[in-house]
């Protein structure tokens, strides 16, 4: 009678992967032996002995066998074992991601994507967790973004716009905090050295701080002007404090004996600078203002009259206060 017909299976085995070469049934099977880049196979037939080469597929056909079956991780490890350049490897990843995707693994896709290197399109990840509504996994993503230096002001945006949805305020306070101990590194440098990295120190503190300030405005934006202010006082942004206190929470007072604390040179800064924070204050504690005025003209010789244009307004207590400094500053 005819013979039996057996299952046979070639198992390749490497130290990063285990996969299953061949599988067939064959009649009268004897032996299976490894050489010259094949496997032979020993096994009768018609009443004769045959051998049956096995020959291994190139690299390049096992892995476009390997995406097609959809065996993404085995693809993976089979492009890094075999060489295969790094646009291939993270094209793959991409893949990878797309598919755990659409099998609802949210997590692992993100895995995935962060192997990309650039190769996925922010868009197209971003696009792809919020259509399944995946505001945690996204944050992460774009955590990973913006540290990695890849993150454009409109991922920002996002960011913080999925904690406040999410209502995470440790992540979003801690986010910020983050941000704001960058930029008072940054600032920080020793810039001592070729004019060069002199330079380079400038960009990188005038970069940062930008960061920053984008960074509390968008917090300021979503309804956290309390977590931004508490943040900027804490890594020392006095001037981004005081416009919070001025602008969004209205405490003036706190404003003003915030000021008063700082040094000379800090407080007429801000009293002179861009952001109006000395003519809102003039507005509503006036006499304070004016008496900061008059221990910065003291005790660091500014000239009165830099202040001057702080009272370019028609509120009668306003030039009141003007002529108290004008007589004051003319009577010394």
């Amino acid at each position: 009678g005819a013979r039996q017909r057996q299952l046979v299976s070639v198992v390749l085995n490497w130290p990063e992967m285990r996969a299953v070469g061949h599988c067939a049934f064959v009649a009268g099977a004897s032996h299976l032996a490894a050489g010259m880049g094949s496997f032979w196979l020993v096994h009768t037939e018609g009443g004769g002995t045959c051998v049956a080469e096995l020959r291994q597929r190139d690299g390049t056909e096992i892995l476009d066998t390997l995406v097609r079956k959809r065996a993404f991780d085995w693809a993976i490890e089979w492009a890094i074992r075999d060489g295969h350049p790094d646009e291939i490897i993270q094209e793959l990843y991409r893949l990878y991601g797309d598919f755990l995707i659409e099998k609802g693994h949210f997590e692992a896709a993100l895995d995935a994507y962060l192997q990309t290197a650039g190769a996925a399109e922010p868009s197209h990840v971003i696009d792809a967790l919020l259509s399944h509504q995946q505001l945690h996994t996204l944050s992460r993503y774009l955590l990973r973004l913006h540290e990695s230096g890849n993150a454009k002001t409109e991922h920002l945006q996002l960011l913080l716009r999925c904690f406040v949805k999410m209502k995470d305020l440790h992540s979003l306070e801690t986010f910020l905090s983050s941000t704001a101990a960058r930029a008072s590194a940054s600032s920080g440098t020793d810039q001592r050295g070729t004019q060069e990295g002199e330079g380079k120190t400038a960009q990188a503190v005038q970069l940062a701080t930008a960061e920053l300030s984008a960074t509390i405005e968008q917090c300021r934006a979503a309804g956290y002007a309390d977590v931004a202010a508490r943040v900027a006082l804490q890594h020392g942004h006095h001037e981004i404090y005081l416009g919070i206190l001025c602008e969004d929470l209205r405490e003036y007072g706190k404003a003003i004996e915030h000021l008063e604390s700082l040094p000379d040179h800090e407080a007429c800064g801000v009293l002179l600078g861009r952001r109006g924070i000395g003519r809102r204050l003039l507005s509503r504690e006036g006499k304070r203002v004016v008496a900061l005025m008059k221990r910065v003209v003291d005790r660091q010789g500014v000239e009165p009259q830099v202040f001057f244009a702080l009272f370019a307004s028609s509120d009668a207590a306003a030039r009141r206060l003007l002529g108290s400094l004008m007589g004051w500053a003319f009577g010394r």
